[in-house]
Order: structure tokens, then C-alpha cells, then sequence
């Protein structure tokens, strides 16, 4: 089949996949880009040069913020003809997650005789599907970062060195997306000299001072704006909390076979097929091991995510689910190491550098490990798994059923993220209209929550500043992040009972976010489970009174 044809079948697949969640609510971090984008229309130079309300008090958005701006330009764009749509906004970012998958596929083709298939498993990931649904930063840098892998590459292999200069150029752009993209600048060099045998282009040395020279501006650039220079800064806040925050060693290594396996669950669906006669031993054992980590690892209670995974009603215990992950994450690293065994090519390098290279990022370098950080597991993931069936050999209907297991659990994960969001939107809407006439209408709490409540009018306490009439009223979305104390003895007496509460409640099959841990921050990127309970309370105050921290 010609290239320029087959390259329509998974922009056809993007496409279907992700359309039935362009009404999905803005969630999670996607107010902070959104707040960028709503400052870039009135001040599109200076971009981080306002203060928002993240954490509780008024802080400078160069300090709360530790992603590049590139997103909130494609966001303040779109917004200024469409307006701050959900859908508008949903469809602008299916470009680029269409792009990625569609580079996947490209790059695919001169690695595997699947490269529909390694395109199709990397789209329906947990954490691709998932993060597609954002209006985030990560999807649109992994679009120009599997682009620009594969115009190197393609640049190397033809000789043509105007695909080395496209190279630099989309990879200067990913690190103005995510931080996260600098490391092509290494990934890229090594690649060359591997696949030259030591003798880079002159032509790829210009290509690789393009995004260097763009990193050093951004760097001298925002230090003379800001007083530091914020691609360095991310990277202290992040060694900062993960010295502060960080388990240990082991917990990180099983966190992240736990993370990666579970962002990448097409690994443990494919895991049957790759390895005959002996997988079936191999997944028993890890669900095993994972049995014993989660007691030590977790802790003996068996609470993860907010709930107990002894007691989950579609499965018969915790350790299946921790040994899937488990097993999925194990079955990366043997697929990895075994091409690059087996296969000794420039290739095997190139994958196997940039898989490891995430999971370390990932598990030991990032300060927290979340979806996010996994993201660019994705098609590298899906790329050596289809390397490994070229081996193999299965037959068409078990890889139809192992691709199929594939998709339905990407699924369901996308669509419990996306119910969430939606009941989040819900509720603010629900606390907007029941006490939305009192006066000034105080919230507490980040995410999605915060951004509807500020386009309802309504405010975000500053514990340290603002100054609550007698009689208004604070909303305290429960189980959101970033809450803090209140005077009880001026709203009611106590945090029970309010002054208002509901709750919201619909049935999914998996959580990725419960209590501050999940896929946007934890120790599992998903649980299946029970459906998830949004609780809400509302306070009036009794007097007037000044925020203050609690212990001031």
C-alpha cells in the first residue's frame, strides 16, 4: 500500500477515538494553560508576566507554572475566533494528536512490518488516549518530537540533509512546548553518531545547534524577565521536591513499572504473543512479585488511590491489578533489551534509548511520576511491541483479540477521566446557580473546579489577603487539591455540618484521579473500581472575617 495512502488510516483512527470527547470539561491543569492563553490576548510578549491563585494565594506565574508557553499560544489562537470553547478548544488539539499518531506511523514503517497496528496501540494507550483529551502542553510536544525522531532519521538513512535541519528546528520547537523535549537534543546526537558509526553531518551539527541555541535564549531570555531562567528553574523544583517528596529507590523502580505498564497496558494484551510457550509463567510470576511489592510498597492497609484494593468489585483481588501493571511494565523493559539484543542496529538503539530514557526521567527524575511524564513511552512502546510480533509470528485472530483487550481498556480509562472532568464542570455550575446571588461567591480548590467557577464570576480565596463578608458563601470541593483550613468558629463551628452539600456520583469502570493520586500525580495511573464520589460543602459566614493560614 503507497505511504501517502495508508497515512490516512491513523489520522482516521485519531479522529474516530478521540471526536466523542470534544464536549469533555477542561480538567485538571488545563486551567493553567488556559490562564496563560487568556493573558497572552491582552499581553501576548510578556507571557508569564501576571500572578494567579494555584495554591491557595496570589502567586507570579513564572513561579507556579513549570511548562513553556508554546500551548497557551495555540489556545490564546484558537480562543480569540472561537472563544473559550471546550469543543473549539478539544478540536484545535486533535491536530497535533493526530500528527503524533500519524508520526508514530511513519516512523513505524522503516522499523516494523506493523506500523498500523504500533500506530493504533500508541493512540488507544491509556495515557494517549487520555492526555489526547487535554488542552495541555504534552500531546503537541509529542507530535513534534516523533516528527522530528523521524525526519532525522529519515535524514540520516537518505543523505538529505534539509530533513536534519527540519529535525532541529521541530525539536527546538517540542522543548518550547515541554521541558521535557531538551532531551532530544542527546537522544538525536547519539542516534547519529550510532547509525554514521561516529562521523555526525556537518549538516545534522547545524541541525542539533538549532534547538541548543533556542534553549539558551529561552534561558537568558526568561532570566532577564523573571530574575532566573526557567528551563533551569523547572529542573531545581524538580530535584527540590523529589529530595523532599521522593521515596526511595526501589519504591521509584516499582512505581515505575507500575506507571509505565499501566500508561502503556498494550505491552500485558500483547505479552501472550510475544514470548511463546513461557509468557503465561512470566505474567504469574510478576503478578506475584507485584502482590509483594504493593504490602511493602504501599503499605499493609492495601489503600491505594484513595481505596481499597482488597475490596474491588471487577476483580477478584488487588494483586491482579497490581500484577498487570506489573507484568506490562517488565514486558517493556524484556521487548526493549531483547530487540536491542537481538537486533544490534541503529534502530534497536535509538528505541531503546528513548524507552529508557522516559522511564528514568519518569520514575527517578521527574519529582513526582503521573501520565504526563509517561506520555512519551507511548510510541516508542507501541514500536517495539510490534517489532517483537514481527518475530513472533501470531496469528491474525489472537493479535485481533490482543489489539481489541487493547482498545477496550483504553477506553474505558479515557472515558472514566472524562467523566470525571465532566462532574467537575457540573458541580460548579450546580454551586454557581444555588448560591451564586450573595453577595461574592468564595471557592477553594484547583483544577477544572477552578476555572469554571472563575468564568461563573465567582473567586478563589486568597488565605492570605481576602476579606469575607458576613453571609457569603465558600464552596470546598472535596477530595480537590490545594484546600486549606477555615476559622470554623466563624462559619458554622466546625467542617460539619455545612451550611450546603451534595454530592455527585457516576458509575464508570476505572479512576484516574482520587484524593491527589492517580494518573495526573501518584502511584498507579489508574484503578478499575467502584464509581467515583465528587463531595462538595458550602460554608456561610457568620461574621466578618480576614483569611489567614492556619497557625498564623
Amino acid at each position: 500500500m503507497p505511504a501517502r495512502t495508508s497515512i490516512l488510516w491513523p489520522l482516521l483512527a485519531t479522529l474516530v477515538a478521540l471526536a466523542p470527547f470534544l464536549g469533555k470539561a477542561f480538567h485538571v491543569d488545563d486551567t493553567l494553560f488556559l490562564l496563560l492563553a487568556r493573558h497572552l490576548q491582552a499581553e501576548p510578549v510578556d507571557f508569564y508576566g501576571f500572578q494567579v491563585n494555584w495554591y491557595g494565594a496570589a502567586m507570579a506565574m513564572s513561579d507556579v507554572t513549570k511548562n513553556p508557553p508554546l500551548a497557551g499560544y495555540a489556545s490564546a489562537l484558537v480562543a480569540s475566533v472561537f472563544g473559550f470553547d471546550e469543543v473549539a478548544l478539544h478540536a484545535a488539539f486533535l491536530v497535533p494528536a493526530a500528527f503524533a499518531v500519524a508520526g508514530t506511523f511513519r516512523l513505524a514503517q522503516g522499523m516494523t512490518c506493523r506500523p498500523l497496528l504500533a500506530a493504533v496501540l500508541a493512540l488507544t494507550s491509556p495515557v494517549f488516549w487520555v492526555s489526547a483529551n487535554t488542552v495541555m502542553s504534552d500531546v503537541l510536544m509529542l507530535a513534534l518530537f516523533v516528527w522530528s525522531v523521524h525526519l532525522w532519521r529519515e535524514g540520516l538513512v537518505t543523505a538529505r540533509p534539509n530533513l536534519l535541519l527540519a529535525a532541529g528546528v521541530l525539536a527546538a520547537l517540542a522543548g518550547l512546548a515541554k521541558y521535557f523535549a531538551v532531551a532530544l537534543v542527546p537522544l538525536l546526537l547519539l542516534d547519529g553518531l550510532v547509525r554514521r558509526r561516529g562521523r555526525l553531518p556537518w549538516q545534522g551539527v547545524v541541525g542539533l545547534a538549532v534547538p541548543v541555541a533556542v534553549f539558551v535564549g529561552y534561558e537568558l531570555l526568561t532570566r532577564a524577565w523573571y530574575g532566573r531562567g526557567l528551563l533551569s528553574d523547572a529542573a531545581g523544583f524538580s530535584g527540590a521536591m523529589r529530595n523532599v517528596m521522593g521515596p526511595s529507590v526501589q519504591r521509584r523502580l516499582v512505581t515505575g513499572l507500575w506507571f509505565a505498564g499501566g500508561c502503556c497496558a498494550f505491552a500485558a494484551c500483547c505479552a501472550p504473543l510475544l514470548v511463546r510457550g513461557r509468557a503465561p509463567a512470566v505474567l504469574v510470576l510478576s503478578m506475584i512479585v507485584a502482590c509483594a511489592a504493593g504490602i511493602g510498597f504501599l503499605g499493609r492497609d492495601g489503600v491505594c488511590l484513595g481505596v481499597d484494593l482488597r475490596d474491588l468489585p471487577l476483580v477478584p483481588t488487588a494483586g491482579v491489578q497490581l500484577g498487570a501493571m506489573l507484568a506490562s511494565g517488565v514486558t517493556l523493559a524484556v521487548v526493549g533489551l531483547a530487540d536491542l539484543w537481538r537486533r544490534r542496529d541503529a534502530d534497536a538503539v535509538l528505541l531503546a534509548l528513548w524507552l529508557g530514557g522516559t522511564f528514568v526521567f519518569a520514575a527517578f527524575l521527574n519529582w513526582t511520576n503521573n501520565g504526563r511524564s509517561n506520555l512519551p513511552l507511548a510510541p516508542a512502546a507501541a514500536i517495539l511491541v510490534a517489532r517483537a510480533l514481527d518475530r513472533s509470528g501470531p496469528r491474525l485472530v489472537p493479535l485481533a483479540l490482543a489489539a481489541a483487550c487493547a482498545v477496550a481498556l483504553g477506553a474505558v480509562v479515557a472515558m472514566a477521566d472524562a467523566v470525571w472532568a465532566n462532574a467537575v464542570r457540573d458541580s460548579a455550575r450546580t454551586a454557581l446557580a444555588r448560591h451564586g446571588g450573595h453577595g461574592t461567591l468564595w471557592f477553594q480548590g484547583s483544577w477544572g473546579f477552578h476555572w469554571y467557577m472563575e468564568q461563573g464570576g465567582a473567586r478563589r480565596i486568597d488565605r492570605y489577603r481576602d476579606r469575607i463578608a458576613r453571609g457569603e458563601r465558600i464552596v470546598v470541593p472535596v477530595g480537590n487539591t490545594d484546600l486549606h483550613l477555615l476559622p470554623w468558629d466563624k462559619v458554622g463551628g466546625g467542617p460539619e455540618p455545612a451550611f450546603d452539600e451534595w454530592r455527585d456520583a457516576r458509575p464508570t469502570f476505572a479512576r484516574t484521579m482520587v484524593h491527589g493520586d492517580g494518573f495526573y500525580s501518584g502511584r498507579l495511573p489508574f484503578v478499575l473500581g467502584r464509581h467515583a464520589v465528587e463531595r462538595y460543602l458550602v460554608y456561610e459566614a457568620r461574621e466578618e472575617f480576614v483569611c489567614e493560614p492556619a497557625g498564623r
